[in-house]
C-alpha cells in the first residue's frame, strides 16, 4: 500500500513538472492578428423601448452566460442577461439609481447622475462597479464605486475613487469619467479613464491610474492618449491587453499593452454598416467581449438609444473551428482508480473554472471544482462520490473542464472496486 502511495506521488510530481513545461499551441487572437475592420450585425442587441440606454459593459458569468451593465438616461444603471451574447433579456429594476431620484438627496452630493458603469470581479467573487458621477446638472465628473455579492444588488462605497479640482492630486484633474479597470495577477489595480489634466486644453484624454486595493487610486501625471475618450479593455489569448477608444468623436482606435501601463501607438479601426459601407457617424462607449465560439464582438451605442454590435469583417473573422487554446485538461492519476483520483489542468490566463463528473449517459454526478482560478497549474481530488455523498459503482466516467463558459475539454476515467 505504501509503495502504491509513493508511486502515485512520483507520477503526480512528474506530471506537474510536465505541465510546467507545457506550451499551449494553436491559433489565438493576439496583438498580431487583432481585427481592424468590423461590420455591424443586423438589428439591435439591447433595447428597453421605455428608456434610452448607452455605454455597455459586458461581464462573463460563472455559468458561461453574460450580463451587460449600461447607463439608463436620467435613471441610473440597468442590466440585461444573455446566453449567447447576441440575444439579450432586460432585467427588472436598476442596479444603481441616480441620487437625483432619491428623496434624501442633498444639493451638491456626488451621485446626482450615476452611469457609464464598468465592473471588476474580485478574488472573493464579489463585484465592484465603477461609475462616473456628478453633483448636479452641468457639473464635472468624478469616479465613484459600488460593491455587490451577486452582481445585482449594489451598495455605493464611501468616498471618491478619483477626485478632481485644482487642489486635488497631484496631478490635478478637471474631470474624471468613463473608463475600465483591471486587477492584474500580481495584485496591482490599473484603470484607464476619460479625464483631463487641470492645465490641459484638450477636451478629453485617456488617463491612467494605479491602486493597491481598488479604492485609493494614484493618477499618473501624463496622458495615455491625447484627445481620446471612453476606453474599453479586454485581455487577449496571449495575455496581452487591448484597449479600444473613441478619438475626437471621429473614429475608434486601438492600442495594445503587455502590462496595462505602457501602450502601443494607436491604430484606427474601420467600421462597416450591414451593407458593407464605411460608417462615418462614430459613437464611443464601446465594450469588447469574447463570443461563445471564441471570436470577438464589439458592442456600443446605437441610434435611438439602443445597444448595437459589430463583429470582425468576414475577411478577418475567426475560423468557425476556432477553439480558444488557453487551457488544457490532463489525464487523471491514478487511472483506473479506487477510491479516489486527482484531476489536473493548466490555464494560461485567469478565468472561471468548472470541473464536473458525468456518467457515460450524460447524467451529472458531481461538481468538484468551481470559481475563479489564476494562471498556472491546478488539481482537484475526486473521491468517487456524487453530489449527495453516495459512493459511485465501478464503471467508466467522464470528467469535463469548462473555462469562462467557453468550449469544454473532456476525458474518460475508470473507477474500479
Amino acid at each position: 500500500m505504501k509503495q502504491n502511495h509513493m508511486f502515485h506521488v512520483l507520477v503526480c510530481s512528474f506530471l506537474i513538472l510536465f505541465i510546467q513545461q507545457f506550451v499551449v499551441s494553436g491559433q489565438m487572437i493576439n496583438t498580431e492578428n487583432f481585427p481592424l475592420t468590423w461590420q455591424k450585425e443586423a438589428g439591435s442587441r439591447i433595447n428597453t423601448s421605455s428608456h434610452s440606454i448607452l455605454a455597455p459593459d459586458i461581464q462573463r458569468l460563472n455559468d458561461g452566460s453574460y450580463r451587460a451593465y449600461y447607463t439608463v438616461m436620467a435613471e441610473g444603471v440597468g442590466s440585461a442577461v444573455s446566453e449567447d451574447g447576441l440575444n439579450w433579456t432586460v432585467e427588472e429594476g436598476f442596479r444603481m439609481i441616480s441620487l437625483r431620484n432619491d428623496p434624501e438627496y442633498q444639493e451638491g452630493m456626488v451621485g446626482w447622475d450615476l452611469g457609464h458603469p464598468w465592473l471588476v470581479r474580485l478574488t472573493d467573487e464579489t463585484w465592484r462597479m465603477f461609475m462616473q458621477a456628478n453633483s448636479g446638472i452641468d457639473t464635472p465628473l468624478r469616479i465613484v464605486s459600488a460593491v455587490s455579492a451577486d452582481g445585482i444588488d449594489f451598495t455605493l462605497e464611501e468616498g471618491l475613487r478619483v477626485d478632481i479640482g485644482e487642489n486635488t492630486g497631484p496631478p490635478a484633474l478637471s474631470f474624471a469619467g468613463h473608463g475600465r479597470a483591471m486587477l492584474r495577477e500580481d495584485g496591482l489595480w490599473m484603470m484607464v479613464f476619460s479625464g483631463n489634466l487641470w492645465a490641459d486644453q484638450n477636451p478629453s484624454d485617456i488617463m491612467l491610474a494605479t491602486s493597491s486595493d481598488g479604492l485609493l487610486w494614484q493618477v499618473v501625471d501624463s496622458c495615455v492618449v491625447n484627445n481620446g475618450h471612453d476606453p474599453t479593455l479586454l485581455q487577449l489569448s496571449d495575455k496581452s491587453w487591448v484597449m479600444i477608444f473613441a478619438y475626437l468623436k471621429e473614429s475608434l482606435q486601438v492600442c495594445f499593452s503587455e502590462d496595462g501601463l505602457s501602450w502601443s501607438e494607436p491604430e484606427t479601426l474601420q467600421l462597416l454598416d450591414e451593407n458593407g459601407s464605411i460608417m462615418t457617424d462614430i459613437h464611443g462607449d464601446v465594450a469588447l467581449m469574447w463570443r461563445p465560439d471564441g471570436g470577438l464582438r464589439l458592442m456600443g451605442n446605437g441610434l435611438g438609444g439602443v445597444i448595437m454590435s459589430f463583429v470582425p469583417a468576414v475577411s478577418q473573422a475567426a475560423p468557425q473551428a476556432y477553439v480558444p487554446q488557453w487551457f488544457h485538461l490532463y489525464q487523471n492519476i491514478p487511472n483506473p482508480f479506487n477510491p479516489g483520483t486527482t484531476i489536473f489542468w493548466s490555464q494560461s490566463r485567469t478565468g472561471y473554472v468548472k470541473i464536473q463528473i458525468y456518467s457515460t449517459r450524460g447524467q451529472l454526478i458531481r461538481n468538484i471544482a468551481g470559481g475563479l482560478r489564476t494562471t498556472g497549474n491546478h488539481s482537484v481530488l475526486w473521491d468517487g462520490r456524487d453530489n449527495h455523498g453516495k459512493r459511485m459503482p465501478s464503471g467508466l466516467y467522464i470528467y469535463r473542464l469548462t473555462l469562462d463558459g467557453m468550449r469544454t475539454q473532456s476525458k474518460k476515467m475508470m473507477l474500479i472496486e
